[in-house]
């Protein structure tokens, strides 16, 4: 099933690579849907793809990398998809 989550992300972002690394994992696991770095400790995503890849995305995103992590998040899943996304996106 197709869901979609609308993430605010708390922790340590320390640069775009972050994002940059964020839209590659989505890419490789057919997630769409944006990224934006609100400061250097939150973010803010939508994701939409399969339930159990989206759900691996979240979890990734507390693992992180040497470009940063989430330590808490809101996160608010959803299966109405009032916009289908087709590419993942990182704003500025």
């Amino acid at each position: 099933m197709r869901v979609q989550a609308h993430i605010v992300g708390y922790g340590r972002v320390k640069s775009i690579l972050w994002a940059y690394a964020l839209k590659e994992y989505a890419q490789r696991h057919n997630i769409t849907g944006w990224v934006k770095i609100a400061s250097s400790e939150s973010v803010e995503l939508v994701l939409q793809g399969e339930k159990e890849k989206v759900e691996m995305l979240v979890r990734w995103m507390y693992t992180g990398n040497q470009y940063g992590r989430i330590t808490h998040a809101k996160v608010e899943w959803s299966t109405n998809l009032s916009t289908e996304y087709r590419t993942f996106t990182v704003m500025r």
